[in-house]
């Protein structure tokens, strides 16, 4: 009987182990927000899932005018875009899809340079072309860009009340088209074109520029937060997956096309569990168009 417990307390501990050690296995890095990540195959299938309509937002009569940048809070559920029309940041919920709030122009004008200094002012807020949520430090940044502004990165930190706000701005050298933030080294990266840099926001400093062979025209920029791939959407409608360790891409992920599910202008991607997100800016359709503007739900298998 002796025997038999003491094998009992063994068997019941080895299992108390292996549970442990397949916790850890499984679950996901900081920033995961949604349980899963994207599959590894060399044939990825693609499937529209929904859409998530700005024209206008569900249950709403406001209206995005033009869909460059977005992000994703896990924390709060919430989808951020940003419309260089608009000169502004929605926040969405990210299963319903209706608007919770916008952040205007104003707050960005009137915040003041990171450190102490000017405020931002009219011409460094226009012009929203990426966004990019640091899980760890529970900052949203925002990117504007060059066509009718001056390149600028901005920060939004929690208030009191828990929401995120308008708190300064760092000037930049030139614009950046997409932009996300790496929980596997919790590093923020910026890219334009094929380059792609890293960005420290306190320091206002870019890391060494690298390029993934084969990726060019990049629009929208993430990782997935359980392997720590880069996502990529850019100028031809297209989905693009690179290993970061390699700096090359997957095989079968060399360039997807999306117009097959409606797609004209890819402008951001988010990697939220097994679905991405991508952002469509396209201005030729009809306001009516339920694609519109819209933020494409699309699962992969």
């Amino acid at each position: 009987m002796g025997s038999h417990r003491a094998n009992g307390r063994r068997a019941g501990w080895l299992l108390g182990v292996l549970v442990g050690i397949v916790s850890i296995v499984v679950t996901p890095v900081v920033g995961g927000g949604v349980a899963g990540a994207l599959p590894i195959t060399s044939e990825p299938q693609l499937t529209l899932s929904r859409l998530i309509r700005t024209s206008p937002f569900q249950s709403s009569t406001t209206t995005l005018r033009d869909n460059e940048g977005s992000a994703y809070v896990p924390g709060d559920n919430a989808l951020w875009l940003a419309s260089d029309n608009d000169n502004a940041l929605f926040e969405v919920d990210r299963t319903t899809g209706a608007l919770r709030r916008t952040i205007g122009q104003t707050a960005f004008m009137n915040a003041r340079r990171f450190g102490g200094g000017p405020r931002a002012g009219d011409a460094r807020t226009q012009d929203f072309e990426a966004l990019a949520y640091d899980a760890r430090a529970d900052v949203l940044y925002a990117f504007s860009g060059s066509t009718s502004a001056t390149p600028t990165a901005f920060r939004l930190i929690r208030d009191g009340n828990h929401r995120l706000q308008v708190q300064s701005w760092q000037p930049l050298p030139s614009e950046w088209r997409g932009a996300g933030w790496r929980a596997a080294d919790g590093r923020t990266y910026v890219a334009a074109g094929s380059t792609i840099r890293s960005y420290d926001f306190a320091r206002n400093r870019f890391g060494a520029p690298f390029s993934i062979p084969g990726l060019s025209g990049i629009f929208g920029l993430d990782f997935d937060n359980v392997t720590g791939d880069l996502l990529a959407v850019n100028t031809a409608e297209r989905l693009w997956r690179a290993g970061m360790g390699t700096r090359r891409l997957r095989p079968g992920w060399n360039g997807i096309s999306l117009t097959g599910l409606g797609l004209r202008d890819t402008r951001a991607v988010e990697v939220i569990g097994r679905q991405v997100f991508v952002s469509d800016g396209d201005d030729s359709r009809r306001s009516s168009d339920p694609m519109n503007h819209a933020v494409f739900v699309i699962g992969v298998t």
